[in-house]
């Protein structure tokens, strides 16, 4: 699940479009997604800062 920064929607990402996006990552980055919705930033919803 993940969970955009800017207008706080949720998207439900399967784990293989994850796993794809992770290959390039260095070690404790995040993958980063556009949201659907507004085009904002999408974090893991586990790591994303609660209001």
């Amino acid at each position: 699940m993940f969970q955009c920064l800017d207008c706080k929607k949720t998207d439900d990402v399967p784990e293989f479009i994850v796993g794809e996006f992770s290959v390039d990552l260095n070690e404790g980055e995040e993958v980063e997604l556009h949201c659907p919705h507004c085009n904002g930033t999408m974090i893991e919803a586990r790591n994303a800062p609660s209001d």
